[in-house]
């Protein structure tokens, strides 16, 4: 048995060239996801972000993820948007989160999918108020729900780029909380 024999019949999911290539563009989006949380601003946090985001775009839209999808398309406008609320006042507006969070869920509700959609709407929601947060401790702190909420939608979708994303985010995120949001004791 090949291992694309194996993968198919443990995961009930083709190996087909373009889900490898969707995996592929996944991993792209990891890094720089990982990266992101490793970041000691909140600007190149979301600058990163928005980087991840468009390669989930890609990668979710050649699963036919399309939830995934279309919530990576309103991710990327948040990244955008956040990077400036250091510098400008116009992102800090209470509009944003709202708005956002509307979009989610119109996005949720044209690509609904039964209730695996429901879950990253969920993720979603929780990233819409956490990355508008000026702290990048907040930031870490608040987006560990989030990424919960994707690892189960990518553990329902069978995304394995998407599963592999979610674990090193909530490690990338727990370590960058004990690298710099933790107070060291001086000796």
């Amino acid at each position: 048995m090949s291992f694309a024999e194996m993968f198919e019949s443990f995961f009930g999911v083709e190996m087909t060239p373009v889900y490898i290539v969707s995996q592929i563009i996944g991993m792209f989006g990891m890094l720089g996801h990982i990266i992101s949380y490793q970041s000691k601003n909140q600007k190149k946090i979301m600058l990163w972000q928005l980087a991840a985001s468009v390669c989930f775009i890609l990668s979710f839209l050649l699963q036919g993820g399309y939830t995934g999808m279309a919530l990576n398309i309103i991710s990327a406008v948040r990244s955008i948007v956040y990077s400036n609320v250091q510098d400008k006042k116009w992102a800090n507006s209470i509009f944003f989160p709202i708005a956002l969070s509307a979009a989610s869920v119109i996005a949720a509700a044209v690509t609904w999918n039964g209730w695996a959609s429901a879950v990253p709407l969920a993720g979603q929601m929780i990233f819409a108020f956490s990355h508008r947060a000026k702290n990048p401790k907040t930031v870490r702190i608040l987006s560990l729900p989030g990424s919960a909420c994707w690892m189960l939608y990518n553990i329902l979708i069978v995304n394995i780029s998407g599963i592999a994303t979610e674990v090193f985010i909530s490690s990338s995120i727990i370590v960058g909380i004990c690298r710099y949001d933790i107070p060291r004791k001086k000796s």
